[in-house]
């Protein structure tokens, strides 16, 4: 977190075309010519966990989507060159900001604000990041 505090960082697939996660954070945010199929799958950031650390277990305490107080993105808005007005609009419409209303409401912008200024919003992984469990 931009405080310092423990956090973990929670990301969903991006998905294929027509899913729409595919359609806004891909096409929009990242760009579909920026892809590098050897770099793995798509998955756009959900958002962040402040934790809680109790030995060997980490305890998420909520969920804050990106831009909420706190968040790298948060810090991002505030230590940038742009204008008190601008920044003040900035985080206002982060107030609202969620997964949901980035893709069924196409308000990607403020998302592709903070992937071009430094906090990547959709990122390739080859790893596994979910992973089926036993039956």
């Amino acid at each position: 977190m931009h405080d310092g505090k423990p956090a973990f960082v929670l990301y969903n697939k991006c998905g294929e075309p027509p899913f729409v996660s595919y359609l806004v954070y891909v096409a929009k945010v990242l760009g579909k010519e920026n892809v590098d199929p050897t770099k793995g799958e798509c998955y756009y950031r959900v958002g962040y966990c402040p934790a809680v650390l109790d030995g060997d277990f980490a305890t998420a305490k909520t969920l804050l989507f990106p831009g909420y107080s706190s968040t790298p993105e948060y810090g991002l808005i505030r230590q940038s060159r742009l204008s008190r007005e601008q920044k003040n609009s900035l985080m206002e419409t982060t107030r609202m900001l969620d997964a949901n209303e980035v893709m069924l409401e196409d308000n990607y912008q403020t998302v592709k604000w903070f992937h071009d200024n430094g906090l990547p919003q959709v990122v390739q992984m080859t790893r596994p990041v979910f992973v089926k469990g036993s039956p």
